[in-house]
């Protein structure tokens, strides 16, 4: 499951919730699904290009996924494991998500090698705060080293 432990119950509720709601809507939307894929949108209105590409989506494929998310367990807490990747990690966390909380990603962030953290007031700031959201990104990101080919 994509959630630490304290995320379980919570994402077990909610997975199997999601996986309801794309088999629910499966038969009522698929017919739709040649008009939907139609309908313009302009190159700035990114929200309603989700919310198009959503509804014409393979819904019984997500239904799948959301069920074999559900069931599986959170990942270990193994420090030594942690400890060894040296994979630079950008976190982010905001007290109101019962998914992933602040708590498991300060744990996460001490034990990665090279990991920091971007505090958020709740989901809105991707929203709200998007240009301070991206300048952080966007300094982690230039402080990674160079790529190297092999």
């Amino acid at each position: 499951m994509p959630v630490f432990a304290r995320g379980v119950t919570v994402g077990r509720i909610f997975f199997t919730a999601l996986a309801a709601l794309f088999t629910g809507i499966y038969p009522v939307l698929t017919p739709w699904h040649p008009l939907i894929r139609r309908v313009p949108v302009s190159g700035h209105a990114h929200e309603l290009a989700f919310v198009r590409d959503f509804l014409a989506a393979d819904h019984l494929a997500q239904a799948a996924l959301m069920r074999g998310i559900s069931r599986q367990d959170a990942p270990p807490k193994d420090a030594g494991t942690l400890a060894r990747s040296t994979m630079p990690a950008l976190v982010t966390a905001h007290s109101y998500d019962p998914l992933h909380s602040v708590e498991d990603a300060d744990e996460l962030v001490a034990g990665l090698s090279d990991a920091r953290r971007v505090g958020l007031r709740s989901i809105l700031d991707f929203g709200l705060r998007h240009g301070e959201i991206n300048r952080a990104v966007g300094a982690f990101l230039r402080g990674l080293p160079p790529a190297t080919t092999a």
